[in-house]
């Protein structure tokens, strides 16, 4: 009898060493989980901070943002030789261009398709203007059309950004750039070209894109403040700011303040007819 009970004692020894290794794996395990759980949560929270503070700087650098003084009256106006006018700049006046030549103002959307006739249809008289003094052209980009539902990824806003840092960093070439902007123009409604595609469009046409000019790009610097505004003086019925003309549309012209209209859309992008507005203006 003495057998058996010594058999029963040793199962019973070696169940409860059984049931303490058990035990203590499943203590491991539980602190193993705890101690990832831990991981991944401070992992998280480290990644949230991560995103909350690119979206601060780069918020930063859209909503605190003006385009820079070196554009006149955040304004891009170019003038004899194609330069453009800027805080510390003066272009030099042409020989025997007029002293008070016709000032030209362009608000347009580069994603606006009547813009694009518009300056295809006037680009090479209004550069021969421009270059010899005898006008002085205004090019304000907005981005209504955006606005109004605009792209599948901003492109107006974009690509007016980058007509903005062109003329913040190298204004003399921003003519040409202008013009291979609506050259290059992406149907309306449609995903516009991508940022790389238009800082390779800057390269194409001569601008100068060095660490400045890609930042300012890529960082969409001046997107916020095209945005307001383009909302707070170009839309809802506003008036063009320094008149009391009131805005219909991109593209919208005036001469010397003067708004330049036509029957038809054929008739406003007609050169001659523009021309014919032009010579009102121009000085015996």
């Amino acid at each position: 009898m003495t057998e058996p009970r010594k058999s029963r004692s040793l199962e019973r020894e070696a169940a409860r060493l059984k049931a303490k290794q058990m035990r203590k794996k499943h203590e491991r395990g539980t602190k193993a989980r705890k101690f990832g759980v831990q991981i991944a949560v401070i992992g998280g929270i480290a990644g949230l901070i991560a995103i909350v503070v690119a979206v601060v700087l780069i918020g930063q650098n859209q909503v605190s943002e003006k385009p820079n003084d070196y554009i006149l009256a955040h304004n891009i106006v170019i003038g004899a030789n194609l330069e453009g006018f800027t805080a510390t700049h003066t272009p030099s006046p042409v020989a025997g261009s007029s002293a008070n030549p016709p000032h030209i103002v362009i608000v347009q959307d580069y994603q606006c398709p009547f813009c694009a006739a518009f300056e295809q249809a006037n680009y090479k008289q209004l550069k021969q203007w421009v270059s010899s003094g005898a006008a002085t052209v205004e090019f304000r980009p907005i981005s209504f059309l955006d606005e109004k539902g605009g792209s599948l990824n901003d492109y107006s806003k974009r690509a007016a950004n980058t007509a903005m840092c062109v003329a913040s960093y190298d204004p003399n070439n921003f003519f040409e750039y202008n013009s291979y902007l609506y050259a290059n123009q992406p149907q309306e409604g449609s995903a516009g070209p991508e940022d790389n595609v238009l800082l390779n469009g800057m390269q194409l046409t001569g601008v100068n894109v060095d660490d400045n000019m890609k930042t300012c790009v890529n960082t969409h610097r001046f997107i916020s403040w095209i945005k307001d505004n383009t909302n707070n003086n170009y839309y809802g019925g506003a008036m063009v700011p320094g008149t009391k003309i009131q805005f219909t549309g991109t593209p919208f012209v005036m001469v010397n303040g003067k708004q330049y209209t036509a029957a038809n859309a054929n008739d406003f992008n007609n050169p001659a007819n523009f021309a014919a507005f032009i010579a009102q203006f121009q000085t015996k």
